[in-house]
């Protein structure tokens, strides 16, 4: 039950993420509870625009991933950071 420990599982998903592509940056907030309005809603990736030549991108996680298992906390940041990089590559680099 720990925004830090949220924090922590982020920092290190997005320092491996590094480890493959160096320029990879990517954000994490807390959203409000009305952007996740249902059970199964838990989190959501977007691409903001760019700043210079680096995709803005963020992770929004809703509130209550705050208080979910550890376990969960990863799965679900792992499936965004999944989004975020194709946000990265861009489709064709994808295809």
């Amino acid at each position: 039950m720990s925004e830090d420990r949220l924090k922590r599982i982020f920092m290190r998903l997005r320092s491996e993420t590094q480890g493959h592509w160096p320029g990879f940056q990517c954000g994490l907030l807390v959203g409000h509870p009305k952007d996740f309005p249902k059970k199964r809603n838990q989190a959501m990736c977007m691409f903001q625009g760019t700043k210079g030549a680096a995709p803005a991108i963020d992770i929004i996680v809703a509130p209550k991933m705050v208080n979910a298992s550890t376990a969960r906390q990863e799965g679900v940041l792992r499936h965004e950071f999944g989004h975020a990089v194709e946000f990265y590559l861009g489709l064709p680099l994808l295809n």
